[in-house]
């Protein structure tokens, strides 16, 4: 047997340590691949609930507006709207990620594991979207430039149903249900 010293010697680099893992133990490399996947779905779920949660802050904030200007007839619209920012951030709370996380349950292909990136992305992209809209709302709120204050209370509110039925595809998808 060879001395410890001469091991690490011999190994440059942890590369070189994991390709001869690799390369000894059947099936480490796709246990690599599932331990990042876990990685990247917690990554995005949180990317997502930090989104949802300004998103959140800032309709508080529009809500109060709405509050003290007696914009009676929207009161109820943007109640509408909190009560479905509230479900998607509990809904996302209590999605599994990590050790628990959605790609432990079943076996993924890559043509799924690709479509669930592709989704990812929509999710990423639409949530910025949906921020940028809602920091626009905002900003037309506080300058008192009111203008269809229904339709874009009703169009924020498309716009979260959207990016919580891609998360519901998303999770389908992976859960297979």
């Amino acid at each position: 047997m060879k001395p410890l010293y001469i091991f690490k010697e011999n190994y440059r680099n942890n590369m070189e340590i994991i390709e001869e893992i690799r390369e000894l133990v059947p099936g480490f490399s796709g246990y690599r691949e599932k331990k990042q996947r876990k990685e990247a779905d917690k990554l995005i779920k949180n990317e997502i609930l930090k989104k949802i949660d300004e998103i959140s802050f800032k309709i508080n904030k529009i809500s109060s507006i709405i509050s003290e200007k007696k914009f009676l007839m929207e009161i109820k619209d943007i109640e509408s709207l909190k009560d479905v920012v509230y479900g998607f951030l509990k809904k996302l709370g209590k999605a599994d990620y990590g050790n628990s996380g959605i790609f432990t349950l079943t076996r993924v292909s890559e043509r799924e594991v690709k479509l669930i990136h592709i989704l990812d992305l929509t999710l990423i992209k639409n949530a910025n979207s949906l921020l940028e809209e809602v920091d626009l709302f905002e900003i037309e709120m506080k300058k008192k430039e009111i203008k269809d204050l229904d339709k874009k209370i009703l169009c924020i509110k498309n716009s979260l149903l959207e990016l919580e039925e891609i998360f519901d595809r998303r999770e389908s998808l992976v859960l297979k249900k």
